[in-house]
């Protein structure tokens, strides 16, 4: 069997992302590496600089202004919306 792809998953833990920061929820057919901060900052710094993680929180006005600027780096999606 082939190794699973790797996703590299930055997030808080937060009441609505305990569950998969935990791992108590799967991604089935990835391999999640977590990676938790303290200050939501530091996350939203490095996604922005480096876009060094697949899937991270984002601020929204950050996601608002690359749009309106034609930058759109970032995608997002109403199915992990609270």
């Amino acid at each position: 069997m082939a190794d699973e792809p790797v996703i590299k998953l930055a997030c808080g833990n937060y009441d609505r992302t305990r569950s998969l920061m935990e791992g108590r929820v799967h991604l089935d057919g990835w391999k999640v590496h977590r990676v938790s901060f303290v200050r939501p900052t530091e996350t939203l710094w490095r996604m922005i600089r480096h876009q060094e993680f697949d899937v991270s929180e984002r601020s929204l006005s950050a996601y608002f202004i690359d749009r309106d600027q034609g930058h759109p780096r970032f995608t997002d999606t109403d199915k992990v919306r609270s």
